[in-house]
């Protein structure tokens, strides 16, 4: 897809979607939100090891804010659109994953899908394959320029082909410039590739491939899954959002919370883990 044509369909797809009372952008967990807000104009990493949680944590911040009729631009490259929506109708129903892949569904779990499609506000959720035919760094700054989205979603940063710091900064400093401009929150998931000789396993800053990666965003997060301290026995199903910057702090921040892996679903205390537990089994 062209710049042209990208910016002529996203424009397109939200101009009947006004939004006059905008409402804040929510991580979707409140304790997060506490210790590290998100503000209009804000670029936020997620950054993980494969399979911690990291576009789960993201998507279900997105199901949040189109909840709350926040419009999201989701660009995606790992994951084809057919999974990414299986993925939220997973969350939003509490059914699981596999089983719908493979739609080998009980009646109680077609009920709970279609209660969940009901209550999706898709009409805020606008998909975006990359395109690796075309330039997809210049689509997502013109989607970003010309969408009114108050979300958009990136994943994953690898998808843009930034290949040292300075197309790092490059890019970045026309991505702030833009979100500045439009109040727009720009939330960029990426990997980080796991150092085995740490004996403390959570990610770190230097584990991040471009050090302008962590110097031009707002907010880096890092999502760490316990499972990968083998110490642990209880560690499988407890997620860590770490905080290492955000406006005006340096200082790692940590939100333990939970996870139900068999949606998945992140679930913000044992409370909540065990309530959707029971409705899972129901």
């Amino acid at each position: 897809m062209a710049p042209e044509e990208a910016e002529e369909s996203v424009a397109k797809w939200f101009s009947k979607y006004e939004n006059p009372q905008r409402l804040q952008i929510t991580w979707g967990f409140s304790d997060v939100d506490k210790a590290c807000p998100l503000f209009p104009g804000t670029i936020a990493l997620v950054a993980g090891y494969t399979s911690a949680g990291k576009s789960i944590y993201v998507q279900q911040a997105m199901l949040k804010n189109m909840a709350r009729r926040n419009k999201v631009l989701y660009f995606h490259l790992k994951d084809s659109a057919d999974a990414i929506i299986n993925s939220i109708i997973a969350i939003e129903s509490l059914t699981n994953l596999e089983n719908i892949q493979s739609q080998l569904l009980t009646e109680k779990d077609w009920s709970r899908i279609a209660n969940a499609l009901n209550s999706i506000n898709f009409d805020c959720l606008k998909l975006v394959p990359f395109n690796l035919n075309s330039s997809v760094k210049e689509e997502i700054l013109v989607a970003l320029e010309k969408s009114n989205a108050e979300l958009i979603v990136i994943d994953d940063i690898n998808a843009l082909n930034l290949q040292d710091n300075n197309s790092v900064e490059e890019f970045f400093y026309k991505l702030k410039r833009l979100a500045s401009q439009t109040n727009t929150t720009v939330l960029i998931i990426t990997n980080v590739t796991q150092n085995h000789n740490r004996m403390d396993k959570r990610p770190m800053i230097q584990d991040i491939q471009y050090e302008a990666l962590y110097r031009m965003c707002d907010i880096v997060q890092f999502i760490y899954r316990g499972g990968y301290d083998y110490y642990d026995s209880q560690a499988e199903n407890r997620i860590e959002v770490i905080t290492v910057k955000k406006a005006g702090s340096n200082n790692a921040r940590t939100v333990e919370l939970k996870i139900i892996p068999q949606i998945p679903i992140i679930c913000s205390s044992d409370n909540e883990m065990e309530e959707n537990t029971v409705t899972y089994h129901r």
